[in-house]
């Protein structure tokens, strides 16, 4: 019998949170259609961070804080999702989730939540489905979603014709 409380499984389900968190940028860059992550991510960030910047010394907030703050949380979860999943498997939580959101999603406050909710839900199955089969989990995790992703489009698809 596993231990779904052992240290290793502790800090996949909470890499598998951040991972939730981080999948937002898949959402970005699922629909501006860009296959590229990180320059979708740099560039999304830019305007977005300039004008909160600049909100922030208007307010008289410490801004330089915040800001060291918000890249430590992006370098930790990003160095904690591809050291424990690896690369292959950071692509399937942060993009396939979110093309599968896209398409049962009407709006983008939806689809963001949307894509969190799938992709946490996705790796946690695919974690459990694994540790009981006896399988290696990045592969199953990211089987798991693409087999979503690919359910989701011929659903989509069907529903479209009829």
């Amino acid at each position: 019998m596993v231990d779904l409380l052992a240290p290793f499984l502790i800090r996949a389900y909470i890499a598998l949170i951040l991972s939730g968190a981080a999948a937002s940028a898949g959402s970005v860059a699922v629909l501006r259609g860009v296959s590229y992550l990180p320059a979708e991510a740099s560039h999304a960030a830019l305007g977005g961070v300039s004008v909160a910047v600049f909100l922030g010394y208007v307010l008289g907030i410490n801004v330089k804080f915040y800001d060291y703050l918000m890249f430590f949380l992006i370098g930790l979860s990003g160095g904690l999702i591809s050291k424990i999943f690896g690369r292959l498997l950071v692509f399937a939580l942060v993009l396939a989730p979110a093309a599968a959101a896209r398409m049962f999603s009407a709006h983008v406050r939806t689809y963001l939540i949307n894509t969190v909710v799938l992709t946490v839900l996705l790796g946690m199955l695919g974690l459990l489905i694994s540790i009981y089969l006896d399988l290696p989990s990045s592969g199953t995790i990211a089987g798991l979603t693409s087999a979503a992703y690919v359910v989701s489009l011929l659903y989509f698809k069907a529903m479209k014709k009829g």
